[in-house]
This record gives structure tokens, sequence and C-alpha cells, in this order.
């Protein structure tokens, strides 16, 4: 019997990566993980899954291990320098995302992305940061 696509990523996931779902999210596979350490530490080994299967793969802490959205908000401005501007902190609960609008990307990112990695830690969350005009402009264009 032909192996499907998700059986082929689970083959080549570690076991101990405890992957408690992996599903299609329109023309993305989503890969949701109850171990910590995989999710912070071991994007190689997606990036192996990505190149053999030649489809687009996404690592997300499993929901049930995110933080609720007042403590993360929290978290974030702590770690964030007031001089970077945050403007608003947006959640996507369903894509385990949450975007800073920050006045000056730069300082918010830190040095080699140093304060972003430290958000995804605290909040074991995907972190995308725009710079608040961008946003605004993207809104725009909707309306």
């Amino acid at each position: 019997m032909a192996k499907t696509i998700i059986d082929e990523i689970l083959d080549n996931i570690p076991k101990d990566a405890n992957i408690s779902q992996c599903t299609f999210e329109g023309a993305n596979i989503i890969v949701y993980t109850k171990n910590e350490e995989f999710f912070l530490n071991k994007g190689d080994v997606i990036k192996d899954v990505v190149q053999l299967i030649k489809k687009r793969v996404e690592l997300r802490m499993d929901p049930s291990l995110v933080l609720d959205m007042e403590k993360a908000e929290a978290a974030i401005k702590s770690v964030i320098p007031e001089e970077a501007g945050v403007s608003n902190v947006i959640f996507d609960p369903q894509r385990s995302q949450v975007i800073i609008e920050v006045q000056k990307p730069g300082l918010a990112i830190g040095k080699a992305g140093e304060l972003l990695r430290e958000i995804k830690h605290k909040r074991e969350i995907n972190t995308e940061l725009s710079k608040m005009n961008k946003t605004l402009e993207k809104l725009k264009k909707f309306n």
C-alpha cells in the first residue's frame, strides 16, 4: 500500500518529538508537537522533511501548551525594549502565532534575532514582527 504524505512526514520525525497532530491547512502541512525542546531547537528536522517531500511544512506548538494571551502579551512586552515602540500585539491562536507591531523592528528583533528567540522560548509560539505603518497599509488595501 502506498504511503501518504502525512505518513512520510511522521516516519521522518523522531518519536520523541511527541507529535500530537499532523494535518493539511490549505496547501501547507502543519505538524503540532507537545515537545518544547523539539519546537524550539529542531528546525533542521523539519527542513529535512521539506526537502524530502517537497511540500511546505510548518511546526507549531500544541495549542494546549501555549500561554494564555494576557500572560503572553506581558512576557512579550517585558522582553522588547520600550524604545522599539510596541504599538499592538495581535494573537492568532489557531495558527499558534503572534504578530507584534513595532515602530523600530531592529530594536525588537535584537542582535542576531536574540529577542525574537527569547519571546519564542517564553511564549512557545511563532512570532512575527511587523512595522506599524506596513500593517496599516495592508489593512487599507482590503477596505
